[in-house]
């Protein structure tokens, strides 16, 4: 009853913040969630911490001044990304100002659903990643995606309600949901998937200089199903309003562990160009524990 009502009440301060600052236009709005994202987070030592600990990892040769400007943009940043993930009917509302690049990724994915192929875009906790969804699916290519069930069940199900307006089916991870996974995939059908969380099993692979347990399972599966494995990334435009989507070359088929570097590589080489984007509150070097996979 308790660990309910706090659910509950989790949610109510959720929506009521939401309703709060719905009142504002697009541009004031996003910098007020930002900024209460740094308050928040800098100033709970556990979250702090965590975010210091982790770029001090990657970035070991940052000075001090610069890795707390770096805590302090990456805390605001996360908050929005995971604020604006409950407010997708504002991403519907300007995909068709979301652009995408001409690349070879754009364009093998569109060979790919002309042939009648599934395809997989893979990416990771970086910048806006539902505006990747939108803006294929104003183009006419719906992409659903692969979700982690939150602990909070309202929550939850918020989050997969409004992930849904911008591509469907909304699959959980596991084994049932798996299934679905294959199923729209040799049905032709694109799914995004994000990879840069912890998992109990795996192999470890090279993440930003340490290793990091990763799943090779996708790079499997695109393989025994001959399908494009394209990384995606949407970054926001000057303004902070829009987005700028961007298709990269597909991983060449080949070995699963060398498939799942080149991915891993890929998601890299966007967060040391940008580090502010990446969600460095995930516990991504944390050694496994037990044999039960599980992400953090």
């Amino acid at each position: 009853m308790m660990r309910s009502l706090g659910h509950r009440l989790q949610m109510l301060i959720v929506r009521s913040l939401r309703a709060i600052l719905g009142l504002f236009p697009d541009q004031i709005r996003g910098r007020a969630i930002s900024w209460i994202g740094r308050r928040v987070i800098l100033n709970v030592p556990s979250f702090r911490n965590r975010i210091d600990s982790n770029l001090r990892l990657v970035f070991p040769e940052t000075p001090t001044a610069e890795r707390k400007r770096l805590t302090a943009a990456a805390a605001g940043k996360s908050v929005r990304n995971m604020f604006e993930m409950l407010d997708n009917d504002r991403l519907v509302a300007v995909q068709d100002k979301i652009t995408v690049a001409d690349t070879e990724g754009w364009r093998a994915l569109q060979q790919a659903q002309a042939e009648g192929r599934g395809a997989v875009l893979i990416g990771g906790h970086y910048g806006r990643f539902d505006a990747v969804r939108a803006a294929l699916m104003h183009r006419g290519i719906e992409v659903g995606a692969l979700y982690r069930p939150q602990n909070n069940p309202y929550y939850s199900d918020e989050m997969v309600h409004h992930f849904e307006k911008v591509g469907r089916p909304m699959v959980p991870r596991g084994r049932s949901g798996m299934r679905q996974l294959i199923k729209h995939l040799k049905g032709g059908g694109v799914m995004a998937i994000l990879i840069d969380q912890k998992t109990n099993l795996g192999v470890p692979i090279d993440f930003l200089g340490h290793p990091a347990m990763t799943s090779t399972d996708i790079a499997e599966l695109v393989l025994r199903y001959d399908l494009p494995l394209i990384p995606a990334y949407a970054l926001r435009t000057e303004d902070a309003r829009h987005f700028h989507v961007e298709l990269e070359a597909p991983i060449p088929h080949g070995d699963p562990v060398a498939m799942t570097q080149a991915v891993t590589d890929s998601l890299a080489a966007r967060i040391r160009a940008d580090p502010t984007e990446w969600y460095w509150l995930h516990r991504r070097w944390a050694k496994p524990k037990g044999n039960r996979p599980s992400t953090d």
